[in-house]
């Protein structure tokens, strides 16, 4: 049979394995998903996976379309022009931005339902189209 100071040593050793782990994984909460810098850098990261580039763009054709039904015809030339705009440091800029204001949104308790908003998207969009359309017109021609 153990005695009392054996089993008092193996769970204090116990004890203090768990709170190292706890503050091991708050120290990564922390600094991963509690400040806003590094949440955003990590948003902007996800463009380089080709999934997420794409969810992107189909989302943006699906705005632009609910806001100008006219446009529905255009989705595919609306989704190739929204990933050409996902390539620019601009939209990198503004959705890692984006991401920290909702970031703030979500654990200021401000707003209950935050909305990732990108100002200026279906400009940059609209102009990437035109860009696209010029290029395809002009080897039309050769």
């Amino acid at each position: 049979m153990p005695d009392v100071g054996t089993i008092a040593a193996r769970v204090t050793l116990v004890v203090s394995a768990v709170c190292i782990v706890a503050g091991v994984l708050a120290l990564y909460a922390r600094a991963e998903i509690l400040d806003p810098g590094r949440f955003g850098d990590r948003a902007v990261g996800t463009l380089a996976q080709d999934e997420v580039a794409d969810e992107i763009a189909s989302r943006v054709a699906t705005k632009l379309i609910e806001r100008s039904p006219g446009l529905v015809t255009l989705r595919p030339a609306l989704e190739a022009a929204a990933l050409d705009v996902e390539g620019t440091d601009w939209f990198a800029a503004e959705l890692g931005a984006g991401m920290r204001r909702v970031h703030r949104a979500v654990f200021s308790g401000g707003d209950p339902r935050p909305a990732l908003v990108v100002p200026g998207m279906a400009y940059e969009v609209r102009a990437a189209v035109g860009r696209r359309d010029r290029r395809c017109s002009r080897h039309g021609r050769r």
